[in-house]
């Protein structure tokens, strides 16, 4: 277990380092990016709690109580532009009012995609639903929005995702740098 845990940190190391840049030190604007809604800001929080604890928080109470007073994540939240004193603001959609639903216990993969955080309501039909990669889709399928909210996903469609996410990446990173 202690082997799995000391790799599992190695990962998210590896991918803060991917996201912040080689030796450039973290890109505060990418961060800020990937953190502009509700939605995005407890599916990172999740991931921030996961990749500091070990394993996933296990409800809304654990989670609130990390952010509330790890001081140990302070440059983390303010990275994030994560007010602790607005974390359980952050826990309610905010295109519907209404309280998000939080897929507690799920361990995020590393380098996979699952759903983590998703409206209840909505707005005109489609709700919102964030990946652990912070990317935010809408679904207007009552049937596709229970199979997400209960974690179910075709694994060809989440690859087909991530290899598409690379692809943008590498394509992104050969735009910058010719």
């Amino acid at each position: 277990m202690e082997l799995f845990r000391i790799g599992f940190l190695c990962l998210c190391g590896l991918a803060v380092t991917a996201v912040a840049g080689c030796g450039s030190g973290p890109n505060m604007e990418a961060v800020a990016d990937a953190n502009k809604s509700n939605l995005q800001k407890v599916a990172n929080s999740l991931y921030l709690y996961q990749s500091k604890v070990g394993k996933p928080a296990k409800n809304e109470e654990e989670l609130c109580d990390f952010i509330a007073n790890n001081d140990k994540i302070e440059k983390n939240l303010g990275n994030m532009k994560i007010d602790r004193s607005l974390f359980k603001e952050y826990l309610i959609g905010a295109r519907d009012g209404e309280p998000l639903h939080v897929r507690y216990g799920v361990s995020i993969p590393y380098g996979g995609r699952i759903p983590l955080v998703l409206e209840t309501v909505g707005v005109d039909g489609s709700r919102q639903v964030c990946w652990s990669d912070t990317k935010i889709t809408e679904v207007t399928s009552d049937k596709e929005y229970a199979n997400l909210k209960a974690g179910k996903v075709r694994q060809k469609d989440v690859m087909a995702d991530a290899t598409k996410a690379a692809v943008e990446a590498a394509e992104t990173k050969a735009a910058e740098n010719p």
